[in-house]
């Protein structure tokens, strides 16, 4: 630029020193052609400051658009941001619904604790009420053993004033000795009764599977046992009695009416008056206890009945039995087993099929058979091992009844 400035102003005086040589005309020429030189020095000046502006604006169009790639950055971070924001709330409101959640719960489970812990004091509150009940049953038992041994004791002395007596009565009974041997078999009847009573009342204040159950059996049972004992040998001493003095009071039945009050229940356990052949003994389980209890029942097994058994072991509340016996037919315990109430509205079924046949064996949890009721088609399982024996009704037997005996298990 400054060597074109510089030649523009030799040629300016290269000119001015040639107008001083030249005519009108050719200084007319020289004068445009001068004008022509300063237009294209300004044209050029124009171009430069044009290119120097264009330059600039290039350069600001650059800086223009990296501001706006920047900008649309910073846009995209906010939305970003907003996002991650709006994800924050959203977990927020979730971490707040789930501790409301869990302070509901634990409200809930402070309640049930604080209910569970008044129960845990009352049954720790009825447990020692039971221990010490347990306790005064225990004096009262010791005191009723005390007065048995004195009751024996009396009878034995008696017994002995008797043989004493017998040859001055000419071998008959005399009447107060009858009388206060029928009384002492009464009040042992009625104390035993009452000490049943007391036991069944310690029984109700636990629960169902409390352990105290197999303690108060055991206490039952050897109360029993020992009543079983003093009344066989007051039977006995009975019958020695009898068989001396030959009286008309010798008869089995009346024995048997003196030791046994037709209008008392039969006692627990093993407190049957003999254990003769008309007596039954009976094995059976409870589901309070492991231990299996027996009870005598003065009666032939063919004449035993669910009142006798219900009234031998002389359980509140009401109870489901279950009954196994030696059958003559099969030589070993059988089980008829009844159709089963598969549905709340069933009241009779349809033998669809016989999973098992007659002497298959039949594994707990195997399908005996498949009964059509009124809502579908359902299979009822075996609870034991056993063996298919009869078959007493047929494949489409329609219309069968609840209850009604269908087949016959046997153990072995």
């Amino acid at each position: 630029m400054i060597n074109w400035v510089l030649s523009s102003c030799r040629q300016n005086e290269v000119m001015q020193s040639e107008a001083t040589q030249m005519s009108p005309s050719d200084l007319t020429i020289f004068g445009l052609q001068k004008e022509l030189l300063k237009c294209k020095q300004e044209a050029r000046n124009l171009q430069g400051i044009k290119d120097a502006l264009q330059q600039r604006l290039t350069q600001q169009d650059t800086s223009v658009l990296q501001l706006k790639q920047e900008l649309l950055r910073a846009n995209m971070d906010k939305d970003e941001l907003h996002n991650q924001n709006v994800d924050l709330q959203r977990k927020l409101d979730e971490r707040n619904r789930l501790l409301g959640e869990y302070k509901k719960e634990l409200g809930q489970k402070d309640r049930l604790l604080q209910q569970h812990q008044a129960k845990l004091e009352e049954a720790l509150r009825k447990l020692s009420d039971a221990s010490y009940h347990q306790v005064d049953l225990e004096r009262e038992l010791e005191h009723k053993d005390v007065l048995l041994a004195h009751c024996m004791k009396r009878e034995a002395d008696e017994v002995t004033n008797y043989n004493s007596h017998n040859s001055q009565s000419n071998g008959f009974l005399l009447p107060t000795a009858g009388k206060g041997a029928a009384s002492i078999s009464n009040r042992g009847t009625s104390d035993l009764q009452l000490v049943r009573d007391a036991l069944r009342s310690l029984r109700n204040s636990f629960s169902g599977h409390d352990p105290q159950h197999h303690t108060i059996d055991s206490l039952e049972q050897g109360i029993s046992s020992l009543m079983e004992r003093l009344h066989v040998m007051e039977t006995q001493k009975k019958q020695e009695r009898k068989v001396r003095v030959k009286s008309p009071r010798t008869q089995v039945g009346s024995e048997y009416r003196e030791s046994w009050p037709p209008n008392s229940k039969l006692p627990h356990s093993q407190s049957s008056p003999t254990v003769s052949s008309t007596c039954t003994k009976v094995l059976y389980f409870t589901d309070r206890s492991l231990t299996p209890f027996m009870v005598n029942i003065p009666k032939r097994l063919e004449e035993v009945t669910l009142k006798d058994f219900k009234a031998a072991i002389d359980r509140e509340g009401n109870h489901r039995y279950h009954f196994k016996a030696l059958d003559p037919e099969f030589g070993t315990v059988k089980e008829e087993v009844p159709l089963p109430s598969l549905s709340p509205t069933m009241q009779a079924g349809t033998i669809a099929r016989w999973e098992k046949k007659e002497g298959d064996k039949i594994n707990e949890g195997d399908l005996i058979a498949e009964v059509e009721t009124d809502k579908a088609t359902v299979g009822f399982e075996s609870l034991e091992e056993c063996y298919m024996a009869k078959i007493l009704v047929a494949e489409g037997t329609r219309d069968v009844p609840i209850g009604a005996i269908i087949c016959i298990t046997v153990g072995k």
